[in-house]
C-alpha cells in the first residue's frame, strides 16, 4: 500500500518570473499565444513552473498552479 505525502517546498522566484508567470496563465485562459519572451519561459521552465510541450508550446505544471494560487491570494484575486 502506497502512502500520499504532501511536501511544502519553498520556491523562491523574482518579482519578474511572478509577472511572467501571472501574464501566461492570463494568455492561456484566453486562448491567446503567449507573450512573455523566450528567455523568460525558458527561466519559468527551469524552476519547474511550466514545462515545454513541444513546437514552442507550454504548459502549466502542478507546482506553476500552486505558485499561482498563491500569487493570486497575496494580490486577493480569485484564481
Amino acid at each position: 500500500m502506497s502512502v500520499e505525502r504532501v511536501i511544502a517546498v519553498p520556491v523562491k522566484i523574482s518579482e519578474q518570473q511572478e509577472r511572467d508567470i501571472l501574464r501566461f496563465r492570463d494568455t492561456c485562459e484566453d486562448d491567446q499565444g503567449y507573450d512573455v519572451p523566450k528567455d523568460r519561459m525558458k527561466s519559468l521552465a527551469r524552476l519547474g513552473l511550466i514545462r515545454p510541450t513541444g513546437f514552442s508550446r507550454y504548459e502549466i505544471t502542478d507546482v506553476g498552479d500552486a505558485v499561482i494560487e498563491v500569487l493570486l491570494a497575496a494580490l486577493r484575486i480569485n484564481p
